[in-house]
């Protein structure tokens, strides 16, 4: 059996199409770019320069920008700076293709906030598995941080049950009462002979 490692990706049913935004002064590169990402079920926008890509950037909201580190009318480290300030894609990672194989540009790309630094010449496929493969990294990571809250806010909640039904049982309120605790909760409790059977918090 013959595997092709080249072939296009299978999608699966209602995955989710990622927003990315290519910064390339090269017409010919960029389609070639554009095309492989769309193939990989990618939406791309395409910018020849920094007054382009910053005009796309503060008017849509991008998953990814990949662009040129260095060329003419392309700054990297402008673009990144840009982002970073942007309303709409503060948290865009922005990824840069360059030549410059040097651990100088590495190292201050990286600190500045850049999330990937890809020396050229690469295959145009590597490039995609990345991008795709940061993105996935990102969202994972997201995803990981909202279950962390919400477990943290159900185990507040709990918290507060026990500790209002104990004050409430110490304080032995009225049969049927509404209340408000220093915690700024409201609810209505129900006791018979000072036992809760019945605590229910209003948010």
């Amino acid at each position: 059996m013959t595997l092709n490692i080249l072939q296009k990706p299978r999608l699966k049913k209602n995955m989710k199409r990622h927003s990315l935004i290519i910064v390339n002064r090269d017409k010919n590169n960029l389609e070639v770019l554009k095309n492989n990402f769309v193939e990989a079920y990618f939406e791309v926008d395409l910018a020849y320069n920094d007054t382009q890509a910053m005009h796309m950037v503060s008017k849509k909201r991008y998953d990814a920008m990949l662009t040129e580190l260095s060329a003419p009318g392309i700054d990297g480290y402008s673009l990144l700076e840009m982002i970073q300030k942007s309303a709409l894609n503060t948290e865009t990672p922005v990824i840069f293709l360059t030549t410059k194989s040097d651990v100088w540009n590495r190292v201050k790309s990286l600190q500045l906030g850049a999330k990937d630094y890809i020396i050229k010449p690469i295959h145009v496929k590597e490039l995609v598995a990345r991008v795709n493969m940061l993105i996935a990294r990102i969202e994972r990571k997201s995803e990981e941080e909202q279950i962390v809250k919400r477990n943290l806010q159900e185990n507040w909640k709990i918290f507060q049950y026990l500790t209002l039904s104990k004050s409430l049982v110490w304080k032995k309120r009225p049969v049927y009462s509404l209340y408000s605790s220093t915690m700024d909760i409201q609810g209505k409790s129900f006791l018979k002979t000072g036992i809760l059977l019945m605590l229910e918090l209003f948010y």
